[in-house]
């Protein structure tokens, strides 16, 4: 069954739209954001209530605004939101895209056993994490994502963030030449491999080291590095990028 929720529009000015869904929930829910550019911030609750408002703005006195629909559903314990583009004036290059279309913020309140997905372009994040897993795929995002207590994997291509994880269950951090500062808290157990070819990993808290892979390449840095019986995964990769991952 899927529950399409539009509860109401709030306060509409000429140059913005704002829209406000709830859903209720099990514990064991999901949310999936699939954005391109604007405002996420998200708050974990101890409830079942998942709550979604949505603001789609421009700088253009609103022309912009048709663009896009904001599509909100839940599909069981999965509900999901999608900015969906409309094929013409905004399709084709990101350039144009980025020019075309309005910005979309999402502020979020969601349960605290809930899973998390987000798929951005470009949009500025502020994200306290639910206890379930988190994956986030972000192009040249950026901002905080914190109080991450499950697994994590994290892949953008140039954007910038500060990921503070306060109970280690498990990362997988990628970018190509994006700048991440990594703050990993309760982190007893587990087994590090980090690759760059031409970009900076850096370690504070361990003992662990980038070494060249081959003395005739200079552009291939690797480290392996285990504490404890090394159960848990921790997965680094960066091309030119930068990842500083401080252990505490």
């Amino acid at each position: 069954m899927i529950l399409w929720c539009l509860f109401s529009l709030l306060g509409d000015q000429a140059n913005e739209q704002n829209t406000h869904f709830e859903f209720n929930v099990g514990s064991q829910s999901e949310f999936s954001l699939d954005t391109h550019k604007g405002n996420i911030h998200i708050r974990r609750n101890s409830g079942d209530k998942l709550t979604v408002d949505v603001r789609v703005w421009d700088e253009h006195q609103g022309e912009t605004l048709k663009y896009v629909d904001v599509i909100v559903v839940q599909e069981g314990n999965l509900v999901r939101a999608e900015v969906d583009h409309h094929s013409g004036s905004v399709s084709g290059m990101w350039e144009k895209r980025d020019y075309d279309s309005p910005y979309v913020d999402f502020t979020v309140s969601i349960p605290d056993r809930c899973s998390l997905t987000i798929d951005d372009h470009k949009s500025s994040f502020d994200v306290e994490a639910p206890m379930g897993r988190v994956s986030i795929e972000s192009h040249k995002g950026q901002g905080h994502i914190y109080n991450i207590a499950s697994s994590l994997s994290l892949e953008t291509h140039k954007g910038k963030f500060k990921v503070e994880i306060a109970s280690f269950q498990g990362a997988r951090v990628e970018t190509h030449k994006g700048d991440i500062e990594l703050i990993i808290e309760g982190a007893s157990d587990f087994e590090l491999r980090a690759e760059t070819h031409k970009g900076d990993i850096s370690f504070e808290g361990i003992d662990a080291k980038m070494r060249r892979e081959d003395e005739h390449d200079h552009h291939g840095y690797s480290a392996r590095y285990k504490q404890g019986a090394g159960t848990l995964p921790l997965r680094l990769e960066s091309h030119k990028g930068r990842i500083h991952v401080d252990v505490r």
